[in-house]
């Protein structure tokens, strides 16, 4: 995962830097997204047999998502269980 994809899913760069330098926690919230992004990144790379395989299932943008990509959908809760339910389908072999 890249910088990039972590401060925009799970925290701000300024925010993540503050809390290093203070010695601070995630907020519950930051760690629940980041428990959220791991489940479902862990998920895919079991289905897809590969962490590049999945990477890249999970950085193209899909029709199912009106054109945006899973790890974009990783934002929220609800798009997060739309992914599961996804990568859940291919492994069962309904969807491609």
């Amino acid at each position: 995962m890249s910088d990039a994809e972590v401060y925009g899913l799970i925290v701000p760069r300024r925010t993540l830097a503050h809390r290093v330098a203070n010695g601070q926690p995630l907020s519950k919230e930051e760690s629940d997204k980041a428990i959220r992004v791991a489940r479902i990144i862990a998920y895919a790379e079991v289905v897809f047999g590969e962490p590049e395989r999945a990477w890249r299932w999970l950085r193209k943008a899909k029709r199912q998502f009106e054109g945006i990509s899973p790890i974009e959908m990783l934002a929220t809760e609800t798009g997060a269980r739309l992914v599961e339910e996804l990568i859940a389908q291919i492994d069962d072999g309904i969807a491609a």
